[in-house]
């Protein structure tokens, strides 16, 4: 917070079809609330009161000390995401199902929703592009893990329908081959829970350089993995691994190509899921299952990909 005169005191007001309906001061301090520098900003999380009122309008004022520097309203708009929620085996799931613009900086600042106990839930959401919604109970690390989704651009009411299993398609992102190929490639970092709970941990030389790798990964193959563009399955053309890398920790992951066929121009919704065996290090036959989606724009009929 340096430059900034202390406290920095917020001010939000809501109105709903011009009445106010929610009204409250924030000091934002390092004693009264959770400051995150990031870069080129500071994301102040402050607890807020639930309120059963959707407004259409806030108007956010920003003082610092005794000097008004920023006053915005900003028109509210809602979109509602709904679906099922089984189990590998087609079973209801009853689990939450959470959505963060800030993901791993802003669990807390999530806003979910329990599914009822057939699996089906929904949930209305400002509008908005969103890191990360996952979903899972308090199986979680015991029988299950989550089913995550990336990226999320949530612009319009969608219907998500969600598998949870004992693993992970983390981190899930895609690109288009803009060359000569019409494919699509994504990369997931895979997790399952037996071998989360039993890491297997050796060092690594790529490129000249030793990395510590943390191996949680199920061998998945090209047979086991399933995706779908739009609703529309894909052919896979490879299922390649390799190395994701960090200065402490790096983790085994997977490149998917597939060919993309006709494609709208648009927005796009990937999901990818495996469901299969491997054998473990131990030499143990080992179930990994799981799904998860992420969304990104085409540009063109070249598919040429905006985020």
């Amino acid at each position: 917070m340096g430059g900034f005169k202390h406290p920095i005191t917020v001010r939000v007001t809501a109105f709903t079809g011009g009445n106010e309906v929610y009204k409250n001061e924030f000091i934002a301090d390092e004693k009264s609330a959770d400051i995150r520098p990031s870069p080129g900003t500071v994301l102040f999380v402050v607890p807020v009161e639930v309120i059963d009122i959707t407004p259409d309008r806030l108007l956010v004022e920003i003082s610092a000390g005794n000097e008004l520097i920023e006053c915005k309203e900003i028109n509210c708009e809602y979109v509602t995401i709904s679906g099922n929620i089984t189990n590998f085996e087609g079973k209801p799931f009853r689990a939450a199902v959470i959505l963060s613009r800030y993901g791993f900086i802003g669990f807390e600042t999530g806003m979910g929703i329990w599914s009822g106990a057939d699996g089906s839930y929904k949930i209305t959401v400002p509008k908005g592009l969103y890191n990360t919604m996952y979903a899972d109970d308090d199986s979680y690390q015991k029988t299950s893990l989550e089913n995550w989704g990336w990226h999320m651009i949530l612009d319009r009411d969608e219907r998500h329908d969600l598998k949870i299993g004992n693993s992970e398609v983390y981190s899930l992102c895609a690109w288009p081959n803009n060359g000569g190929f019409a494919t699509l490639f994504a990369y997931f970092r895979p997790m399952t829970l037996p071998l989360a709970l039993n890491p297997v941990k050796y060092p690594l030389d790529i490129n000249g350089k030793s990395f510590p790798v943390t191996d949680i990964c199920p061998e998945l193959s090209l047979n086991g993995v399933r995706a779908w563009l739009n609703g529309r399955e894909l052919e896979i053309i490879s299922l390649q691994k390799l190395i994701e890398t960090g200065p402490d920790m790096s983790m085994p992951g997977y490149v998917l190509q597939a060919a993309r066929g006709n494609v709208a121009v648009g927005k796009q919704t990937l999901i990818v899921e495996y469901d299969e065996e491997f054998t473990n290090v131990g030499g143990e036959r080992v179930h990994a299952a799981s799904q998860g989606r992420t969304q990104f724009f085409f540009k063109d009929i070249m598919a040429r990909a905006i985020q």
